[in-house]
C-alpha cells in the first residue's frame, strides 16, 4: 500500500515539474524562493557550528524540499563546502560518536539522494555509486545495522527501486541502474535477518514483476538465503511487524521458486534444540513455523505436500533434545520415521508444537518473576491453533485430520501402541493449567479437541465445572448439578465458551446419545441461560 502511495507521489512530483517548467508562473516562484536565500544560507552555516541533531535534521529537510522543487543547489553552496562538511560526518557516524545517528542518517541519505539528480557543469553533484559506497561503509563500520545502515539503505532502495528508470533514459543508464540494483540486493541479503530489511526486499521483488527472469533470479537469491537462517534461529521474529514482514516478502516471491516443496519442508523439519530455550528463542521457532505453515496451507496441497515428506524421509526435530527435557514424554511416543506414514509425521509434528509452546508458556506465565515477556508467544501459539483449526476444520489437510484424531482416541485406550499414539492428557493438563491465565488460548484448544472428536468427560467435566460425581448413567442416578459460574472471570470464559462448543459437538454427533444425555443432566440450566448461541438452538431441536 505505501509502495503504490511512493509511486503516486512521484507521479505528482513529476507532474508538477512539468508545469513549472512550461507555466508562466516560473518565474515567479523564483522570486518567491529568493525571498527565502538569506535564510537558507544561514541554515546552511548553523548546521556546520551545531550539534543539535534535531536541528541538523530540519536543514536537511529544507535542502530536500528545495532540490525537489528545482532550485540549483549549486547558487546555494557553490563551493561545496557544505555538502564536504555532510560527507566528513560519516567519520564520526562510523566511529559512533554522534548522538541519536538513527534520527540523522536517513535525513542525510534522503538529501543526498535527491542531490543525485543536480548536476554541476553538466557533472553529477554526487553519484548514486558514491551512496552506496557511504551505506557499504555503515554496515562494515561495525555500528548497529538498526540504527545505522538500515535506516541509510531505506531512501536508496525507494529511489533506485520505485523512481529511477520510470521515465525515458538512455541505455547505459539503464544497464547502470540494472547494475546499482544488483548491488543493493546483495547488501540486503546481507541484513535479512532484520524485518526492516525484509519490508524492503518485499517492495523489491514486488517491483521486478515487469521482468519475469529478474523477478525469479532475485526471488531465488532471497529464498536461498533466508530459508537456511529461518532454520537456524537467526531471523529476529520477536514482533508482530517482523512476523508480517517475513510473511509479506515470502508471498512476494516467485511461486515457482517454492515447487516443489522440498525446501520449505526441510526448514519446517530442520533439528532446533530448544532446551532451556529463552522466550525469544521460542519466539524465532514458532515465528517460523507460522510462516511455512501458512504457506503450505495457502499454495500446497495435502497429497502433494505428504508426498514430498515422504519421499524426503525427514524426522520430527527435536528428538535428541526431548530425551533430555521432555516434560509431555514425547519422545517415547516417537517411532522411527521410515515406520510411519507421512500424514503421522505430520500430526505428531503439529502435536509436538502444541506440547512445547505451551509447556513454555505454561512455565513462563507461572514464573515468579512473571511479566510480560511472553505475552508474544502467546499471540503467536493463538495463530498456531488457529492454523490447525482451519486445516482440519476446512477438510485441506482431511489426511492429517484423520491421523490426529486416530492416534488421540488410540491414546485413550487401555494398552495402547506408544507409536501410534499422542500423550493427549499431558497436553489437556498443560492448558487446564493455563485456563486461569490464557482462557483464548484454552479455547481455541477446545476447539481443536472437538474437530477432532475427543469427547472424555473427565476432561469436559473440567472445563464446564461439573459436579464431582460419577458420569456413567448405568450406576445408578445422578445429581443434576453444575458447580456454577466460577469466581474468576477468565474461568468463567472458559466455562461459557466450553459449554458453547460442547453443544455443537453434541449437534454435530447425535448418534452418541450418551454425550447428549451427560450435557442435559448436568448443565440444562447453563443451556438454557444461554438459549441465544446458534450451538444451543440446534441442541434444543435435538431434545425435541
Amino acid at each position: 500500500m505505501w509502495m503504490n502511495c511512493l509511486r503516486r507521489k512521484a507521479d505528482r512530483k513529476g507532474s508538477s515539474f512539468k508545469v513549472f517548467s512550461r507555466g508562466a508562473d516560473k518565474s515567479s516562484l523564483a522570486s518567491y524562493i529568493r525571498l527565502f536565500e538569506p535564510m537558507v544560507i544561514k541554515a546552511l552555516k548553523q548546521y556546520t557550528v551545531t550539534s543539535d541533531v534535531q536541528l541538523q535534521c530540519r536543514v536537511l529537510l529544507l535542502l530536500s524540499q528545495l532540490v525537489q522543487l528545482r532550485v540549483n543547489y549549486c547558487l546555494l553552496d557553490s563551493d561545496q563546502i557544505f555538502l564536504g562538511f555532510v560527507l566528513k560526518q560519516f567519520e564520526f557516524i562510523e566511529e559512533g560518536q554522534i548522538p541519536h545517528a538513527e534520527e540523522l542518517i536517513p535525513r542525510i541519505f534522503y538529501f543526498l539522494v535527491h542531490l543525485s539528480y543536480e548536476k554541476h557543469h553538466s557533472k553529477c553533484i554526487i553519484g548514486v555509486p558514491k551512496v552506496i559506497q557511504l551505506c557499504d561503509g555503515l554496515m562494515a563500520s561495525g555500528q548497529s545495522p538498526v540504527t545505522h545502515c538500515i535506516p541509510a539503505l531505506v531512501p536508496v532502495v525507494e529511489d533506485v527501486f520505485l523512481v529511477r528508470g520510470t521515465s525515458s533514459a538512455s541505455s547505459f543508464d539503464l544497464k547502470e541502474l540494472e547494475t546499482q540494483r544488483e548491488v543493493l540486493v546483495s547488501m540486503l541479503l546481507r541484513l535479512v535477518e532484520y524485518h526492516q530489511v525484509l519490508e524492503l526486499l518485499s517492495v523489491v521483488l514486488n517491483e521486478s514483476h515487469d521482468s519475469e527472469e529478474r523477478w525469479r533470479r532475485w526471488s531465488r537469491q532471497v529464498v536461498d538465503t533466508l530459508l537456511p537462517l529461518l532454520a537456524q534461529g537467526r531471523v529476529r521474529l520477536e514482533s508482530r511487524a517482523a512476523q508480517h514482514s517475513l510473511q509479506r516478502v515470502l508471498t512476494s516471491v516467485a511461486p515457482c521458486v517454492l515447487r516443489p516443496v522440498d525446501s520449505l519442508l526441510r526448514t519446517l523439519f530442520s533439528e532446533v534444540s530448544l532446551v532451556h530455550s529463552t522466550t525469544v528463542a521460542m519466539e524465532r521457532w514458532l515465528g517460523m513455523v507460522l510462516a511455512i505453515l501458512l504457506l503450505l496451507i495457502s499454495q500446497g496441497k495435502e497429497e502433494v505436500v505428504l508426498a514430498r515428506l515422504e519421499e524426503l524421509d525427514l524426522c520430527l526435530p527435536f528428538t535428541s533434545s526431548l530425551e533430555r527435557h521432555d516434560p509431555l514424554n514425547v519422545a517415547a511416543t516417537m517411532p522411527k520415521c521410515k515406520q510411519q506414514p507421512p500424514e503421522q509425521i505430520m500430526a505428531r509434528f503439529l502435536m509436538q508444537v502444541l506440547g512445547l509452546v505451551s509447556n513454555h508458556i505454561h512455565c513462563s506465565v507461572y514464573s515468579p518473576l512473571a511479566g510480560e515477556e511472553s505475552l508474544y508467544l502467546q499471540e503467536q501459539f493463538s495463530h498456531f491453533l488457529l492454523y490447525c483449526i482451519y486445516m482440519f476444520e476446512s477438510g485441506s489437510y482431511c489426511r492429517v485430520a484423520t491421523a490426529v484424531m486416530q492416534m488421540v482416541q488410540q491414546g485413550k485406550e487401555m494398552g495402547r501402541d506408544p507409536n501410534s499414539c499422542l500423550p493427549i492428557d499431558d497436553i489437556n493438563s498443560l492448558f487446564l493449567e493455563l485456563a486461569p491465565k490464557c482462557p483464548m488460548l484454552m479455547f481455541k484448544w477446545c476447539y481443536l479437541l472437538t474437530l477432532v472428536n475427543f469427547s472424555d468427560q473427565t476432561f469436559w467435566a473440567q472445563i464446564l465445572r461439573t459436579q464431582p460425581h460419577d458420569l456413567i448413567l448405568e450406576q445408578g442416578p445422578v445429581q443434576a448439578e453444575s458447580c456454577g459460574p466460577s469466581p474468576c472471570i477468565n474461568l468463567e470464559v472458559v466455562r461459557k465458551l466450553g459449554t458453547i462448543l460442547y453443544c455443537d459437538y453434541v449437534c454435530e454427533n447425535m448418534n452418541d446419545a450418551k454425550q447428549l444425555t451427560w450435557l442435559l443432566v448436568n448443565h440444562i440450566q447453563e443451556v438454557v441461560s444461554l438459549s441465544s448461541e446458534l450451538p444451543r438452538t440446534g441442541t434444543y431441536c435435538c431434545c425435541t
